[in-house]
Parts: structure tokens; C-alpha cells; sequence
């Protein structure tokens, strides 16, 4: 609330604008208040809070430290019983508080009847015997960490909250009630939970009335817990209890459609011949001794279940002994109905393939006619990788039973997701069954930086493994190299993918710890790889063999980072060959023996051109394009030229950053560009004069650069449709430039673009700083675009001055709007 009460010093329109803010928060544990003494904050509080004028408090917060004591907090709520407050919320923290805040007795009496949510933490109610409780509009209720008179008072506090729905208990040590009545007819939702510091007995605990219950979560340390009548529209339950023998039976659990359950026992969790006809979601928590026995009876009482989830949610008692499969289970007779025509999905998370574990697997696994879906999650305490494969073994050794559920093409999908070709291979060592499988894996990747292997068992390997490798297509082959192998190793693979039906092929060397280039055969261009879609190269070097032509039948995608070439005639050669390319990136680096790169790709439709920041450039560098069919262009550029040869009349999407302009060619028809995002020195000759952005609806321009006023205003003339505008500063400014000023010409009527009076709908504005030319912009925009609906301003500010900042945003709202409609949202 302090910051809200410091607006009133932006203008006279702010001055009492505060008195009316809907959502009021006190907060003794800033850092400003920190700093002075308790009558300040509390002279605060008093002096706001009597001059606020809202006619409806939304939320009232109090979170009260170290410096409010219990008399203010009276003091306060006397004062909150007279206003018409929805949501009241204290919060005291008892690090702190060396004496217990008492709330007052008004607070129940009947002072706040339009509250319809109370959340009460750390605090201590009071009793006044003489006056009745009333609470005729709660329909939320949380007390934690509270202190009661007696149980008898929280009996009579619940039952006169006659529309309450939602309540939330945290039991603490020594809140001077033993047993927890709930009776709420109308209550939905309910959680009761008792904190770990609590220390109960058999004589402590909940009772729970509420016939209209959907969904309750009881977490119970200790104590007992009875439901009174039958809950036939709950609909989610999670019950996680460490003692269960003094629980009176669930009673009704038809209506039950999701249900955790983390108990002690199987016994008397719900009354016997009970059956959950409804449940479709089932988890179970494996940390108590009986869960084994739990789950089958759950199971066998679950005739629809879908889905089964085990996990183990908390820590082990590891005095008690491992839980012990019934080999009765095993028989046909004992396999639960919903095993056989509805289980689809089973996870298991925090699998350590404990013996009781491998036997709850296996008969999951052949018992579950209909199961879709089964994801394990193996944990381990150590990173031993023997062990995990031995646990792997386990669990498919345990899917020989249910061969529809695991066949061959899911696990080569498993072993492809592994993170090097060496952990495929060792799975040979599985079983009889993996001894072959993982010849046909489809992604192969080679690293020759991971484990460190050393260089001749690596080289080996890599001969080996790929000679027997057998699968008909390679879906994607991935050498990452430079720590130990070089050009000799990639070329001699090179020559062996070439005879193999390889769709994506990714070379990636590490230039940090290869010292010596790495060349890539010839054969790899010569039309070995006839089938390959995607070619992925990355800091290698290219060769040129003038006695054989290149061949990429099928290549659709190609990636160029950081590559060296023979020549910028080769490139251009390369390119022209690859007949049906769509996707194209290059990346070029220092000294790539290219001056001018050269596309020219009639097939092309999206086109990534960059070169690095350590490249030093020139005016007779750069790039030339040619691609008529192009859809989406991305150019970021150092330095030198860029080419467009003809008119690129589908492009969709373009997104330009250039440090020098001056040579580009004009980028030609630009009517069917739909979101340009620009960032360039100049505002002359970006595009010709008199063209038209007749299809650009969203636009984006950097403010790094001093000319980007200019051109802002020049791409808005020129953008009669536009719906979307977004000024970000992406890059940093360059301070040995002045900043740009806005023509005063710009504020007449007749400068006033067109699709700020008739398409403009959002305006965006990221890393605003207040300057004086960010200032004129936006109060151009909010008094000449005539259909806003949102402007979004985030502010940036170099320091932590908080006058500053709410200068700005008093220049913010002190700029007039022309749309009524138009919501102003400060970040």
C-alpha cells in the first residue's frame, strides 16, 4: 500500500486516485520498514486505511512481522468490520512475534458479512460467550497454524458458515483441540492436514460430516479420522495418513473417480465388498509396507480403471521389512477385471527394481489386455550404468508375457533416445532377445567426447559397430568429433555412410579441442548419400573434386555453421545442385575463403543468412539471393552487402538486422509480408519509394539504433493494415551516437498513418526507459490510434529509484488515449 499512496504525489488527477484501489496490502516486513520504528508503520496504516474510499475492498492483506503488535491488529479489524470487505487475509509470522496475536471477537460477530473468502495463519481466536458467530456470505475458509479457544468453538465457528465450500486446516502443536469437528453440509472441497511438529494420540483427530463433499485431501500424521455419513459425490481423494487404525470405513466410494491413497494398511481403509465403479485414475504411494497389498485390493475392486500410477512419495521406514508378493496373485483367477478390459496406462516413478517391484511389473505387464501405454522411471542411488542396464533387462525380460505391449519397433524407439551409441551396444548384453536389436536402431550417434574413451578403442568401436549395423534406412546419423579422432577417421566413416540409406547426417566438430582442420571427403557431395533429407555440417572443411559433378537428389534441409569452402564459386555450385532444397542456414565465420555467397535456389522457401561477430567484412563482401519462392527470411549481418537479384514475392515472414545499409539493394515487392521484424542504421532505401505493406499485419523494430524514429514512421505510412505493433531495444545502444528526435511534424493530423485510424489493435513496448523520444512515440500512438485495445509498456529502469520510476508512469498515464477501449497494462 505504500507504493500505491506514493502515486499521490505524479499530478493533481493521482492525488486521491489511491483512496479507491480496490485491493489494499500491508506489508510490516519491507525493507523500508524495516528501517523505522513501529509507530510509523502503524501511523500509516491508520491514516491510509481511514481515508480509503472504495466502496467494495476486494482483498484487504495484512502481513504482519516484527513491528505491529496485537493491539493494532485489533484496532485494525474494528475498523475492517465497517467496510464492505470480499477477501481478508493476515498473515503473522511467529519467527518474529514473541507473544500471540489474538484477532478480535469482532471479526466473527457479523462486522464483515459481505466476506466470502477469510485466510487466517499463525493467529489466535477468541471467544465471546455472549454473541453468535455469523458468516453469511464464506465460501472460502483457511486456518493454518491457528490457535482455538476449544474444539467446541471450531464446531460452532463451521457450523454457522452456511454457504462455506472450500476449507483448509493445518493442524499445529497445542492448538487446544483434540478432535476437529467438520460438519458443513454445503462444503465441496476440504483439506485437513496435521503438521509433522504435532504430536498426536489415539484420542486426537478429525470428524467429518459433509454430504456434499466433491473433493478432499486428508494428510494425516496421527490420530483418527471418522466420516460420519456417507460422501456419495466425492469425486477426487488423496488420503496420506500414518496411522489407520482408528479410521472409521469411507463408507460410499462409488462416486470416487481419481483417489491417492498413501496408508499403513490394507485393512478397513473402505468397508468390504465395496466397489469403486466409477474410479478411473488410481495412484498409489510405495513407501508403506503395505502398499503391495493395498494396490491388488484396489485393483480388484476397480473394474474401470484406466490409469495406475505407483510412486514413492516419501522416504522408506527402513526398520520395517520390503513388502512381500502373494504368489496366489500369480493365478488367472486373482487377475483383477480391470487388468483385463480397461487398464490403458501404467507409470511407475522412482522404479528401483526391488524384488516385490519386478514381480508387481511382471504381472502388470502380462495381465493388461488392453494396456497402451506403460513409462518407468528408473532411480538410482548411484550412477552405476551396469546396474541400470541390469534393471533394464528386468523390466523387459518381464514384458515376454505382453509382447503387444513392448514389441521390437517401441524398444528400437527406447534405444534411440539413448545418449550414445555405446549404451545401445551394451544392451546386447540384456538377454538373448537384445543380443540383435540394437543392430537396427535408427538413430546412431557417435561422441568421441563422452566418457573419454581413449583414441584406438573409440576408432575401433565406431569400425565395428557401424560394419554391423543392419537396419535398411538410417533415420539420422551423428558424428560430434574433435577430441580425439580427426579428418582420416570422418573421412573413412564418410565413405561407409555413403553406401548406407541415411535420411539425416549431422558432422559436428568441437574446434575448442580439435587442432587441426577436419576435411570431409568428396564422396560425401559425389551422390553416395542419394536419399539424404537433411545435412547438418558444423566447423569442418569442404573440398572440391573437379572431376565429379555434386549430387543431393533429396535434400530438403541443409545447415552450413561455421564451415570453410574451397571457394564462393563452389558454394554456388553446391547449391545449384540441390534441386528440391527448402530449408536453408549458413552461418559464416572468420576467413571461409568466400567473399560473396551466392544462393540461388528456385525451391527455396525459408532462408537463415548470418555471419559472426568475429568476422571482419568489407564492401565487396557480403551476399547475393536469389529465391523467388521464398517464404521466410532471417539476415543478420555484420558488415558488407546483401543482394536480392528478383523480386521474392512470398515472403511471409522477414526479420533483418544489419549494421550497415548502405549497400543493400533495395529488398523489392514487399506487399505480401506479413511479420517483419527490423533492426538497421538507416531509414533510406530499405525498400523502394511508394511501395506498399498491404498484407503486414504484425511489425517489430529495434530501438538500438538512432535512426529507428525515422524509419518507424516511415514503415507505418506504409502499413495501412497493421494490427500489431512491438518496440523492443534488443541490442545495446551506442552511446558515441546521439539519440534520435522526433520531428515535431509528426504530431499533425495529416502525418497520422493509416492504420492507426482503422487497424491497430495491440502495442507493445519492451525495455522503455522514459526518454524524450520514447515519450513523444507513445503519446503519438495513444492519441492517434483510434481501434487500440491493449497497450503493454514494460519499463526498464538502470536503478532502483522508485520516484523515478513512478515519474515515468505518471508520463504514461498523463498521455491521452483517442480508444475508450484501450487497456494500458505496466510491467
Amino acid at each position: 500500500m505504500k507504493d500505491v499512496v506514493d502515486t499521490m504525489l505524479l499530478s493533481k488527477r493521482w492525488q486521491f486516485l489511491w483512496m479507491m484501489v480496490p485491493t489494499i496490502k500491508y506489508n510490516d516486513t519491507l525493507d523500508r520498514y524495516s528501517k523505522h520504528k513501529y509507530g510509523s508503520f502503524s501511523l500509516f496504516v491508520d491514516k491510509s486505511f481511514s481515508k480509503h474510499e472504495a466502496p467494495i475492498i476486494e482483498t484487504l492483506l495484512f502481513k504482519l512481522d516484527h513491528i505491529s503488535g496485537c493491539g493494532n491488529i485489533q484496532a485494525w479489524m474494528r475498523s475492517a468490520d465497517k467496510r464492505c470487505v470480499r477477501e481478508l487475509i493476515i498473515q503473522i509470522d511467529t519467527l518474529t512475534f514473541k507473544k500471540p496475536v489474538s484477532l478480535p471477537w469482532s471479526l466473527f460477530s457479523g462486522g464483515c458479512r459481505m466476506l466470502v473468502t477469510l485466510k487466517l495463519t499463525n493467529a489466535v481466536l477468541v471467544d465471546d460467550f455472549t454473541s453468535q458467530i455469523s458468516f453469511p456470505s464464506l465460501k472460502t475458509l483457511s486456518l493454518e497454524s491457528m490457535k482455538y479457544p476449544s474444539g467446541e468453538f471450531v464446531k460452532k465457528l463451521l457450523s454457522n458458515c452456511h454457504v462455506l465450500e472450500n476449507l483448509v486446516v493445518e493442524q499445529c502443536h497445542v492448538d487446544s483441540v483434540n478432535i476437529f469437528t467438520v460438519i458443513v453440509p454445503c462444503l465441496k472441497s476440504l483439506v485437513m492436514k496435521t503438521l509433522n511438529t504435532r504430536v498426536g494420540n489415539d484420542a486426537q483427530g478429525f470428524v467429518i460430516d459433509a454430504p456434499s463433499l466433491e473433493k478432499f485431501n486428508i494428510l494425516h500424521s496421527s490420530g483418527f479420522c471418522i466420516f460420519e455419513n456417507d460422501m456419495t459425490k466425492v469425486v477426487d481423494a488423496n488420503l496420506v495418513v500414518v496411522n489407520w487404525k482408528l479410521w472409521k470405513k469411507l463408507g460410499s466410494i462409488a462416486s470416487f473417480k481419481r483417489l491417492y491413497l498413501c496408508v499403513p494398511s490394507s485393512k478397513d481403509v473402505y468397508t468390504a465388498r465395496s466397489v469403486f465403479t466409477s474410479l478411473v485414475h488410481l495412484k498409489i504411494c510405495t513407501c508403506e509396507t503395505e502398499w503391495v497389498n493395498l494396490l491388488m485390493r484396489v485393483l480388484g475392486d476397480s473394474p474401470n480403471l484406466r490409469a495406475l500410477k505407483l510412486d514413492q512419495c516419501h522416504p522408506l521406514r527402513s526398520y520395517e521389512p520390503r513388502p512381500c508378493w502373494n504368489p496366489s496373485w500369480n493365478e488367472p483367477s486373482s487377475v483383477p477385471e480391470c487388468l483385463l478390459s480397461n487398464l490403458e496406462t501404467f507409470e511407475w516413478v522412482t522404479y528401483e527394481g526391488a524384488e516385490e517391484e519386478i514381480e508387481v511389473v511382471a504381472f502388470v505387464f502380462r495381465s493388461a489386455k488392453y494396456l497402451k501405454k506403460a513409462a518407468i522411471n528408473i532411480h538410482s542411488k548411484t550412477n552405476d550404468t551396469d546396474k541400470k542396464l541390469e534393471v533394464i533387462k528386468e523390466l523387459f525380460s518381464s514384458s515376454r508375457g505382453s509382447p503387444a505391449c513392448l514389441p521390437d519397433e517401441l524398444l528400437l524407439k527406447i534405444l534411440a533416445m539413448l545418449p550414445t551409441m555405446k549404451e545401445v551396444v551394451d544392451t546386447m548384453l540384456l538377454s538373448k532377445r537384445w543380443q540383435f536389436l540394437w543392430m537396427m536402431v535408427p538413430r546412431i550417434k557417435y561422441n568421441d567426447t563422452y566418457k573419454n574413451p581413449k583414441y584406438g578403442s573409440f576408432s575401433l568401436f565406431v569400425d565395428r559397430s557401424f560394419f554391423r549395423h543392419e537396419a535398411p534406412v538410417i533415420e539420422a546419423l551423428h558424428f560430434k568429433l574433435g577430441s580425439i579422432c580427426g579428418s582420416e577417421d570422418i573421412q573413412a566413416w564418410m565413405r561407409s555412410a555413403d553406401k548406407r540409406c541415411v535420411r539425416e547426417l549431422t558432422i559436428q566438430i568441437d574446434t575448442f579441442t580439435d587442432k587441426d582442420s577436419v576435411l570431409l571427403p568428396w564422396s560425401l557431395y559425389g551422390g553416395g548419400c542419394r536419399i539424404l533429407v537433411t545435412l547438418n555440417l558444423i566447423n569442418a572443411v569442404l573440398v572440391d573434386d573437379f572431376t565429379s559433378p555434386i549430387s543431393f537428389p533429396s535434400l530438403k534441409t541443409l545447415s552450413l555453421k561455421s564451415m570453410k569452402y574451397p571457394s564462393g564459386e563452389f558454394v554456388k555450385n553446391l547449391l545449384s545442385k540441390c534441386h528440391v532444397l527448402e530449408d536453408l542456414v549458413v552461418e559464416q565465420c572468420q576467413a571461409d575463403n568466400v567473399n560473396i555467397f551466392t544462393v540461388i535456389v528456385s525451391s527455396l522457401k525459408s532462408l537463415v543468412m548470418k555471419t559472426l561477430d568475429n568476422r571482419v567484412g568489407n564492401d565487396t563482401e557480403g551476399f547475393v539471393i536469389d529465391a523467388p519462392f521464398l517464404e521466410n527470411l532471417d539476415i543478420f549481418h555484420s558488415s558488407g552487402f546483401c543482394i536480392f537479384e528478383n523480386v521474392m514475392s512470398k515472403i511471409l515472414d522477414a526479420n533483418v538486422v544489419v549494421n550497415s545499409w548502405k549497400l543493400w539493394k533495395k529488398l523489392g515487392s514487399i506487399a505480401s509480408f506479413k511479420r517483419l521484424y527490423l533492426c538497421v542504421p538507416s531509414s533510406k532505401d530499405v525498400y523502394p519509394a511508394g511501395s506498399v505493406f498491404t498484407s503486414l499485419v504484425h511489425f517489430k523494430i529495434c530501438t538500438c539504433e538512432t535512426e529507428w524514429v525515422n524509419l518507424l514512421m516511415c514503415v507505418l505510412r506504409d502499413s495501412p493494415n497493421l494490427r500489431s505493433l512491438k518496440l523492443q531495444q534488443c541490442h545495446f545502444l551506442r552511446s558515441e551516437k546521439p539519440r534520435p528526435c522526433w520531428n515535431p511534424s509528426w504530431n499533425e493530423p495529416s502525418s497520422v498513418p493509416e492504420c492507426f485510424l482503422s487497424s491497430l489493435e495491440t502495442f507493445e513496448w519492451v525495455h522503455y526507459e522514459g526518454a524524450q523520444e520514447e515519450k513523444e512515440a507513445v503519446a503519438f500512438v495513444f492519441r492517434s490510434a483510434k481501434c487500440l485495445k491493449k497497450a503493454t509498456i514494460n519499463i526498464y529502469s538502470k536503478t532502483n529509484d522508485i520516484h523515478k520510476k513512478l515519474e515515468v508512469i505518471k508520463e504514461l498515464f498523463s498521455s491521452t488515449r483517442l480508444s475508450p477501449a484501450c487497456q494500458l497494462e505496466l510491467r
